[in-house]
C-alpha cells in the first residue's frame, strides 16, 4: 500500500519551477494557511506567550522553570 501511495504522490506532484512554487504542491491538500491578518478592535492586542513545562508544572518564566528542574534532579 505504501509503495502505491509513494508512486502516486511522485507522479501527481510534477516538477517544481518558478511558475509552480514548492508550497503549491501541498496547498491543494488543505495545508495552506490564510495570509490575512485578523483586525482586532482598538485597544486589544494579541500576545504570544512561551510556556516551559517541567514535569506537571508550567512556567512562563525560564528562570523559574530552571529552578524547578534543578529541584526535581535532586
Amino acid at each position: 500500500m505504501k509503495e502505491a501511495t509513494d508512486n502516486m504522490n511522485a507522479k501527481d506532484a510534477g516538477p517544481v519551477s518558478k511558475e509552480t512554487p514548492a508550497t503549491r504542491q501541498w496547498e491543494s491538500e488543505g495545508g495552506s494557511l490564510s495570509s490575512r491578518e485578523e483586525k482586532l478592535p482598538e485597544g486589544i492586542q494579541a500576545v504570544t506567550v512561551t510556556h516551559y513545562r517541567v514535569g506537571k508544572y508550567s512556567y512562563t518564566n525560564l528562570e523559574d522553570a530552571m529552578a524547578e528542574h534543578r529541584r526535581q534532579l535532586g
